[in-house]
């Protein structure tokens, strides 16, 4: 999981990059923006933990 906030702003192609490389390795990047954990700290736990469910084989 990586959070997004201020200090990827100008950076998208980056983290796509990134996030392709990651994903040909087999991980999954689960992208949550700073303000979702602040704002809305129980939702956020609950994306996280049925993208976790979800990925089960």
């Amino acid at each position: 999981m990586e959070l997004d906030g201020p200090t990827h702003e100008s950076r998208e192609d980056y983290d796509a990059e990134r996030t392709a490389m990651l994903n040909q390795m087999g991980y999954q990047v689960l992208r949550v923006g700073n303000e979702d954990c602040y704002d809305d700290l129980n939702s956020t736990v609950d994306h996280i933990w049925q993208t976790l469910e979800n990925a089960k084989p």
